[in-house]
């Protein structure tokens, strides 16, 4: 056995592609788990005050609106790659 070396599979192999793959994968979590976070807070803050509950919705809303009009804006005015 001394000269037996232990092959990798092709499959375990790092990869850039792999690398890329469990990274977007980290942080589709870690969106997932902001967005669970942000709901339980909106939810005790709702079962407390339901005014600013109200207030906080609107202003999620209004900075959801902002950034994804800002990102439209951005995708749509950038130059195309080649």
């Amino acid at each position: 056995m001394r000269g037996f070396r232990r092959r990798r599979s092709p499959a375990a192999a790092p990869s850039p592609t792999r690398s890329r793959l469990a990274g977007s994968g980290v942080v589709a979590f870690g969106m997932l788990g902001r967005g669970i976070a942000l709901m339980v807070v909106a939810i005790v803050v709702a079962a407390f005050d339901p005014e600013l509950a109200l207030g906080g919705a609107l202003v999620y809303a209004a900075a959801y609106t902002v950034e994804l009009a800002l990102s439209l804006t951005a995708y749509y005015s950038g130059s195309p790659e080649r």
